[in-house]
């Protein structure tokens, strides 16, 4: 069989979570046609075997009518719940639709969640795992769903990876894949989450099951007809700690709905398995599609308990990658499990309205209704871009992608979410929009730089006397380094002079009736200050000493003196010459011109802890023939 396998673990050592990666391809036909893969969404329990190890093991087989109903094509169903969509009848058999065929892959150490990412067209593929003890799971079909990420104007979006589903085991030590067709250049993508060294977080999460009895119950009392304070949710740090940090700062739109999915892993998961799942979820998001974050906003688990997901800010609009063309315009709420024929449970529902009772309204949008979204497009996506979509405030994915996510049995269920969340007022006057304009992204040392923008009411209308924040990220937390407030025509400007690169956002209190926004988040990158007597071109005869003297700042940078030679159509490095520097900053070196003639190009570059590479202006130096006893020949320019 031709599947290669090299393994190329990446462990570290013993660390509350970890991951590792297995070449995989497969070009074999599988052997194995008596083996029936399941419908199954998640790896859960094992299935009926004759032999726990062998690959031949059996299972329930259903009646060939309910086969052939189980794969008829359903409309706008091209992700994971494709298959069940068809036919509630049967949950657990299909026809062995894998003709390709990976045999057991023994991985060196247990994991947690499992998933597959690979290059060129879709493919259908299923996997299952063997748990403790030998038994298989049922085989889960995880096949790519691009409905569900980054928009395709996002710096996020690969398009040239596929990335299955994640399916979550729970503790195994081998895998088998299979393909509908070929798969080549695929690696497959193992989350441990490391249980011992996330006992304290699950305690922690464990005490907020308490804190959010009091709030529902007076959410949901007969009177309640206004927007509730933001409910318990349990913070990042709580179930992530330092194990998931996004790649890069948050980016911010707008909230006009919410659209609900599901994670398509196990029901059957304990109070602690929850936070180990989310945390597996977010590393897989990261590690292996290479998103900035976990993809939701946030994730809600059977027994009622909210997770901040993509990290930013609860209260802020925050960029998800959970609905692709929409991700700007939504938030993403994911109910922890696969939902085709079971439904959420009560706690689990009800915990998500208080949830959209509280975020819909502080973006200045009701809870009921519908709202006005703009496609930005994407093949998984059930409009083309700028088409403009009408859906329900609270919308499930299927609504707006081609998926049938969050599965039909929580579909089913939004009619009586939605009478859950009731009919709740925007609680602000809407949310401000705002034009930045930021400096270019390199930046020198100490030099005065500026933000700034205009501001506008919902409406259009310029607005004035309004507070605007310059933010910058300190130690994972923002910080006010510049208030300023905008003149009559909504403008404002703040200036500030950098001594190191930073991250900065632009946002703008809640104020006057308007809700808070979040305009922009970029990255000002500061080089060092460089002062050089090089510049120019010149000529000068063999051996001459070229001299080089300047100022540097910060004094703390290491400054060197480069020369370059030209070579063909390029250059090559002939000399990297250390500087010495005085405590003012002063510097000063020199080099010996070469015994051949040639074309040299000389600069000063220097380094300093915190800000960007610099270089001085690149002055041009020509070695021509001659004997000058070390003296410049004459000046071909200035």
């Amino acid at each position: 069989m031709a599947v290669a396998l090299l393994a190329c673990l990446r462990l570290a050592s013993e660390p509350a979570v970890s991951e590792f990666e297995q070449p995989l391809t497969i070009t074999q036909r599988s052997a194995h046609t008596g083996e029936q893969p399941v419908t199954a969404r998640s790896l859960g329990a094992p299935q009926r075997q004759a032999d726990p190890r062998s690959p031949r093991s059996t299972v329930d087989r259903a009646p060939r009518s309910a086969v052939r109903r189980a794969q008829r094509p359903v409309a706008h169903a091209h992700d994971h719940d494709a298959a069940l969509s068809a036919s509630q009848e049967v949950v657990r058999d299909a026809r062995p639709l894998g003709r390709y065929a990976t045999p057991p892959i023994e991985t060196r150490r247990s994991f947690d969640l499992v998933g597959l990412r690979w290059r060129g067209p879709a493919r259908r593929v299923w996997l299952r795992a063997r748990l403790a003890g030998g038994r298989w799971t049922p085989w889960a079909r995880v096949d790519a769903d691009d409905a569900e990420g980054p928009d395709l104007t996002s710096p996020e979006a690969n398009k040239s990876l596929r990335h299955s589903l994640p399916a979550w085991a729970g503790g195994a030590d081998a895998v088998e894949v299979r393909a509908d067709r070929p798969l080549l250049d695929g690696h497959l993508h193992f989350v441990t989450t490391g249980r011992s060294g996330l006992r304290a977080a699950v305690a922690t999460v464990g005490s907020w099951v308490a804190r959010i009895a009091a709030p529902l119950a007076r959410l949901f009392s007969p009177s309640a007809a206004h927007a509730d304070s933001q409910p318990a949710i349990v913070p990042r740090e709580q179930w992530a700690g330092d194990q998931c940090r996004p790649r890069r700062s948050p980016a911010y739109g707008t909230v006009k709905a919410a659209v609900i999915h599901h994670t398509v892993t196990l029901n059957d998961y304990s109070p602690d398995e929850a936070p180990q799942i989310v945390l597996a979820i977010c590393r897989y998001h990261v590690q292996s599609n290479g998103w900035n974050d976990i993809g939701y906003n946030f994730l809600v688990d059977r027994y009622g308990r909210i997770y901040e997901g993509r990290a930013g800010g609860v209260e802020a609009a925050v960029v998800g990658a959970h609905a692709q063309g929409y991700n700007a315009q939504t938030t993403g709420i994911a109910e922890l499990g696969t939902f085709d024929s079971d439904p959420q449970t009560e706690d689990g529902l009800r915990a998500t309205a208080a949830l959209i009772r509280w975020k819909l309204p502080i973006h200045g949008v009701p809870t009921s209704g519908t709202a006005q979204l703009e496609s930005a497009g994407g093949s998984e996506s059930r409009y083309t871009a700028g088409t403009v979509v009408t859906a329900p405030r609270v919308a499930g994915h299927r609504d707006l992608g081609k998926t049938s996510c969050p599965g039909d049995a929580l579909y089913g269920e939004l009619a009586q979410l939605r009478a859950l969340v009731g009919d709740v007022p925007a609680t602000t006057a809407g949310v401000p929009t705002a034009e930045v304009r930021v400096p270019r992204s390199l930046v020198t040392y100490g030099q005065p730089v500026t933000v700034g923008g205009t501001l506008q009411a919902p409406d259009g209308s310029p607005l004035a006397g309004t507070q605007v924040r310059l933010e910058t990220l300190v130690a994972r937390r923002w910080r006010t380094i510049i208030r300023v407030t905008s003149d009559a025509a909504g403008r404002w400007r703040a200036r500030l002079r950098p001594r190191s690169t930073l991250v900065l956002r632009v946002r703008v209190p809640a104020q006057n009736g308007f809700a808070e926004l979040l305009a922009r988040t970029f990255t000002l990158r500061v080089r060092p200050r460089i002062v050089s007597s090089l510049r120019g071109s010149r000529s000068v005869y063999p051996h001459t000493v070229v001299r080089v003297r300047g100022r540097i700042s910060p004094t703390s940078s290491t400054t060197q003196f480069v020369v370059l030679r030209a070579v063909g159509k390029g250059r090559r490095r002939v000399a990297v010459i250390p500087l010495q520097r005085d405590r003012s900053g002063r510097f000063g070196g020199a080099w010996r011109a070469p015994g051949r003639a040639g074309r040299y190009f000389l600069y000063v570059s220097a380094r300093a802890p915190g800000l960007a590479w610099g270089r001085s202006e690149i002055a041009e130096l020509s070695v021509v023939p001659g004997v000058g006893g070390g003296t410049l020949a004459p000046a071909r320019s200035p």
